[in-house]
């Protein structure tokens, strides 16, 4: 999702628009996706939309918003771990076949 998309899933766009809006509007946007990074919780949460993006920084709905982002389960990407050389040689245990009276004689 797009910036763009987000401002107008998130704010009435009034028909006659100029830069001054959108500049506005991308100030505060940046200041809620500082506390909600995560794009993919932008497509899950429903918002009702506002006039500005301002109107969404109240207390109560940054406390709704992190309420659903404590909830959110983000997308996990399995990081590859490297391993590093191996150091030393492997040592060969053989197991030897123990019968259950010799298992507990041994206790």
């Amino acid at each position: 999702m797009k910036k763009k998309d987000l401002i107008m899933k998130l704010v009435d766009i009034p028909e006659k628009q100029d830069a001054s809006f959108w500049a506005r509007e991308y100030k505060f946007l940046k200041r809620l996706l500082e506390k909600f990074p995560d794009m993919s919780f932008w497509k899950y949460v429903e918002i009702v939309k506002a006039p500005s993006v301002i109107c969404h920084l109240n207390k109560k709905f940054l406390k709704y918003l992190e309420y659903k982002y404590s909830m959110h389960v983000p997308e996990y990407i399995n990081p590859e771990i490297k391993m590093g050389d191996k150091k030393g040689k492997d040592k060969k245990i053989k197991k030897k076949i123990k019968t259950i009276k010799e298992f507990l004689k041994d206790e």
